[in-house]
């Protein structure tokens, strides 16, 4: 099983981290689906509301997307 920080993640992807970037990723998951260790996404806002209740590590967003949104 390959794992990564979330910090490694945002450092491939070009992206930028809210949060600890120490978090151990170990899966990737639907929002719904996701458990801790686990990276999800939000792409389509009708799942905003899925935010909420995810039980993701971390999840990758639109950087015009605030989590104080929420």
């Amino acid at each position: 099983m390959v794992t990564r920080t979330l910090s490694e993640l945002a450092a491939e992807l070009g992206g930028e981290v809210v949060g600890d970037g120490s978090v151990v990723l170990r899966g990737v998951a639907g929002i719904r689906e996701a458990m801790p260790g686990d990276v999800t996404f939000l792409a389509n806002r009708r799942y905003d509301a899925h935010l909420r209740e995810t039980r993701a590590s971390a999840v990758i967003c639109a950087r015009g997307l605030l989590i104080a949104d929420f």
